[in-house]
């Protein structure tokens, strides 16, 4: 992140050359990408000379993957930035627990390289929402559902608080509808979603236990046989 650490982002002109350098194009490429003539529009915009109009600050707010509100005012939702990394700390560590290998922090931080890739932004990205640097644009969590297969209508309830029941069973899909091998996730899910540390310990612990839980049940089945 050498090249966007330094960029001060207090201003309309300033969040938008972090979003351009995020996305790691020149002003030229970036203009041509939010429908400007010139590179020198982008430099204006950035040099805060000229305000960008809604439907450009839309264009950027889209092409970089982060929110309207934030462009324009810089305010982050915070909850939303942890809510995304708990969701996916939830399927790395059941994958973590599926593969008998010990979660940490470490290579959580490590698999967040293919967290982005797999919703299409750079890890720097990832980085920023994680320091709350930057809001993500609702699209983040239509990727984030559609890469793991969660339905987004539930996924937002969730989100936008409308819904005190959490994850139901629906939520998880397979290639041929509606799949219930996941559902022992949807209470670690609900855990994390609270930003809990006890909790989340907590998780990981009742999916050791029904790992080796399974685990025994197949060996008394083969001994029986």
């Amino acid at each position: 992140m050498k090249n966007i650490k330094s960029i001060k982002i207090s201003s309309i002109g300033e969040r938008i050359r972090f979003v351009r350098k995020l996305l790691r194009f020149t002003q030229s490429e970036f203009a041509n990408k939010i429908g400007v003539e010139s590179y020198l529009i982008v430099l204006r915009y950035e040099k805060n000379i000229h305000k960008p109009d809604l439907s450009k600050i839309r264009l950027v707010s889209l092409r970089g993957d982060v929110s309207e509100n934030w462009i324009l005012k810089g305010t982050v939702n915070s909850k939303n930035c942890d809510r995304l990394v708990a969701a996916y700390k939830v399927i790395y560590r059941k994958q973590e627990a599926d593969l008998h290998r010990e979660y940490s922090e470490d290579k959580f931080n490590r698999s967040l390289s293919v967290f982005a890739r797999n919703l299409r932004v750079s890890p720097e990205f990832i980085e920023c929402i994680k320091s709350h640097s930057i809001d993500p644009h609702p699209n983040i969590f239509k990727k984030f559902c559609a890469a793991y297969s969660v339905d987004y209508s539930v996924f937002k309830d969730i989100l936008s608080n409308k819904t005190d029941s959490g994850f139901n069973d629906d939520i998880y899909y397979g290639s041929g509808g509606v799949s219930h091998k996941n559902s022992n996730m949807l209470d670690e899910i609900n855990f994390l979603l609270q930003e809990d540390e006890a909790a989340q310990k907590m998780v990981l612990e009742i999916l050791r236990s029904r790992k080796t839980i399974n685990d025994n049940t197949e060996k008394l089945k083969h001994k029986k046989s």
